[in-house]
């Protein structure tokens, strides 16, 4: 493939979730342009969310016939846990999109473009996305979490994606860190994504204000409860509001706990943190860190590295696309 052709081709990557589907065209190098973000509204259900998609992927199809561009292939990063050979959901939890388990997503699409579409779960292929292009590019252990609504997950060992028995492996949401603890919407208790999310944190905060303590969060959004949201929160820590940066730190204890004992385990070389969660940086970054080197066993710990994800709110996008490069590359050696 020559270089002219390179610049023009692209593989489209999607990152299907609960909250955002969001995604953009991937050339080889994972640099995505065209970015596209709209709304999923889960709780429409299955029916709903595979037309949004559709809707996502004709729009990208649109700008590629304008500007004379080829998409080669298909990524899709998905909520739920995937059966990533036939691209189908298998497993996750049944209220986030009603009707969901079960989608064959990679027949659907496939069968409606006529392109190679590979299907993965969201946090394995931020993973991919991160340890091709972004914050852990050039390690070969890594642990990956994108936090936000809830939390997902994913492992790289030697170099590759830890996917094992059904490709369930790498749901550290539902790692559980208090085996009393509150229940999940899982039906576990103490899961990790109960104490460090997104809601957790707004909870938090709205639980504080309730109680009567003082916190410039009020003032942000002129006493409307439901306006809070990250970047409101995000606005507060950076302005040291006592109140966003307590709730902060107490995410940051649980997810150190949770964290210090993947590092035993696993052996990472480097925790990259992703989703809207990662906004928050070193704020969050650092008492994560000191509680991971505080609670890990021996030399377990030394010399890791926990960083922010690179790519943003596109790795899954971004991962998915590799993984369909990936494919092609195979392909066309198999022809050689």
């Amino acid at each position: 493939m020559n270089q002219e052709s390179d610049d023009r081709e692209f593989v489209l990557g999607i990152d299907l979730g609960g909250t955002f589907t969001k995604g953009g065209l991937v050339n080889q190098e994972g640099k995505i342009r065209d970015i596209h973000k709209e709304p999923t509204n889960a709780a429409a259900g299955r029916d709903h969310v595979l037309n949004g998609l559709f809707s996502s992927i004709d729009h990208f199809m649109e700008i590629a016939q304008e500007r004379e561009l080829k998409i080669r292939g298909i990524g899709i990063a998905v909520t739920g846990q995937v059966d990533f050979a036939t691209g189908t959901l298998i497993g996750g939890l049944k209220d986030k999109i009603p009707g969901w388990i079960g989608t064959p997503v990679k027949r659907f699409v496939e069968e409606r473009y006529g392109l190679l579409t590979l299907v993965e779960n969201d946090g394995k292929a931020a993973a991919v996305g991160e340890h091709r292009f972004g914050a852990a590019r050039g390690y070969s252990e890594v642990i990956c979490l994108t936090i936000g609504t809830g939390v997902g997950g994913g492992i790289i060992i030697g170099g590759k994606l830890h996917r094992k028995w059904r490709g369930a492996a790498g749901e550290l949401g539902h790692f559980s860190i208090d085996y009393r603890g509150r229940q999940c919407d899982c039906g576990n208790m103490g899961c990790l994504e109960v104490y460090v999310s997104a809601p957790r944190l707004v909870g938090g905060v709205l639980e504080a204000i309730r109680s009567g303590e003082h916190t410039v969060v009020s003032e942000l959004v002129n006493g409307k409860l439901d306006a809070i949201d990250g970047e409101v929160l995000r606005r507060a820590a950076e302005m040291g509001d006592r109140v966003v940066l307590k709730v902060l730190d107490e995410m940051a204890t649980y997810l150190g706990a949770a964290l210090s004992n993947l590092v035993v385990a696993l052996g990472p070389q480097v925790i990259v943190i992703g989703g809207g969660i990662s906004q928050f940086g070193e704020l969050l970054l650092e008492p994560t860190r000191k509680e991971i080197f505080r609670r890990t066993f021996g030399v377990c710990a030394e010399g890791l590295q926990l960083v922010q994800a690179a790519l943003g709110e596109y790795s899954g996008a971004v991962g998915a696309a590799a993984l369909v490069f990936d494919a092609l590359g195979a392909k066309a050696g198999n022809m050689m």
